[in-house]
């Protein structure tokens, strides 16, 4: 979806009776650390923010918690130069993220990364 077309979606399934949606972001650029997951306005920050001025609290808006759709290598966290999954810095990304989301209005921050331990 654009961003005019998910308003008028959500708006839609809220007429419909819908009561809660999930927003995954696909970003225009991907970078190893997934920045566009925790930059305000990276893309579900700002379509967290159109649903919640449309919508108030009439739907409850999630946000997916995860960052292998903003990662060049797709992995859902932080890739080191040696190859490893580096869960510790992958930890503070999600934090940012999870920020990020709640302050443009996301009601639950939905963590999804398959992360090891």
């Amino acid at each position: 979806h654009s961003r005019e077309s998910l308003r008028v979606e959500v708006d839609s399934l809220a007429r419909l009776g819908v009561r809660a949606v999930i927003l995954f972001g696909v970003p225009a650029a991907k970078d190893a650390t997934g920045s566009g997951a925790y930059d305000p306005g990276g893309i579900v920050q700002v379509a967290l923010r159109d649903l919640r001025s449309d919508l108030g609290d009439d739907v409850v808006v999630m946000a997916d918690l995860c960052v292998d759709e903003y990662t060049d290598h797709g992995h859902c966290g932080i890739v080191g130069d040696d190859g490893a999954v580096d869960n510790d810095a992958t930890l503070e990304i999600y934090a940012r993220a999870a920020l990020a989301q709640a302050e443009a209005g996301a009601q639950v921050v939905a963590p999804s990364g398959m992360m090891d331990g």
